[in-house]
């Protein structure tokens, strides 16, 4: 009877502790699915994460580019105002021109080269322009009609 009861005690344990081992093998795979699906949803946050800051990182230095941009123009726009000051200021001084000298060289006909008196003359006139400021320098010139008109073009 000993031997009944021992075995019978064995059964019983088995049978009252199988279920309990079945749902604790039940519950270890749904945390080892539930770890998972975690790790899943981690991988692809740490993948939006890394995206956006790729995005960020892009958008911070698109603004950097927009702001040297900016910083360009504004000196663009600067100068420009700076040189068309200094251009009203000349042009309202235009009246307050005057002659430094007047040169005149010919050419003979059909020519193209200064003689020595027209280099020392122009060059007697550039003189006078090394101690001058702020001045206007008119160059006019042309040829006669003399022959075809690409001809005289070339030629002057």
């Amino acid at each position: 009877m000993a031997g009944a009861t021992g075995c019978a005690t064995k059964n019983y344990v088995r049978n009252q502790t199988a279920p309990l081992v079945e749902r604790a093998n039940q519950l270890d795979e749904k945390t080892a699915d539930n770890n998972r699906r975690i790790h899943d949803v981690d991988d692809r946050a740490q993948a939006g994460i890394r995206q956006a800051q790729r995005a960020a990182d892009s958008s911070v230095q698109n603004a950097q580019n927009a702001t040297k941009a900016a910083a360009d123009a504004e000196m663009a726009a600067n100068s420009a105002v700076h040189r068309a000051d200094s251009l009203d200021s000349v042009i309202k001084g235009l009246d307050n021109y005057r002659p430094m000298a007047n040169v005149a060289v010919t050419f003979g006909f059909d020519k193209a080269v200064l003689t020595k008196e027209d280099r020392e003359q122009l060059d007697a006139f550039a003189a006078q322009l090394g101690s001058a400021k702020s001045y206007i320098l008119e160059v006019t010139g042309g040829t006669d009609s003399t022959g075809p008109q690409q001809y005289n073009y070339d030629l002057s």
